[in-house]
């Protein structure tokens, strides 16, 4: 969910943020349907403070998100190496015997 929040503000800052031809209207080149051009007013909750602040909420979230995710498996995984590291040699070590005993059964 943070990535999409990120992902989403992101693109709402690029492609619909501000007073635009495309923000204002998706399809402002042509007159077949007046809904999707100048005729029919969009609006000003794309220049709105709010909006702003709510995309930029949605960006400080979705990396605060992230970086909150990256340290805390970083130190999740530090801490059972530490634990585990030891055990974990001991079945690397195993599962790399088993694997030699199979290449050595295929011969």
């Amino acid at each position: 969910f943070p990535f999409v929040l990120l992902m989403w503000s992101m693109l709402d800052f690029l492609l619909l943020y501000g007073d635009g031809k495309f923000a204002n209207h998706w399809l402002f080149w042509q007159d077949f349907i007046p809904w999707f051009n100048a005729d029919n007013p969009s609006g000003d909750v794309l220049t709105a403070d709010f909006y702003k602040g709510l995309l930029i909420a949605g960006i400080i979230i979705g990396v605060a998100v992230a970086i909150k995710r990256l340290w805390m498996g970083v130190y999740l995984g530090k801490r059972t190496y530490t634990n585990y590291g030891k055990e974990l040699a001991k079945v690397m070590n195993d599962m790399l015997l088993v694997s030699i005993i199979a290449t050595i059964g295929r011969d």
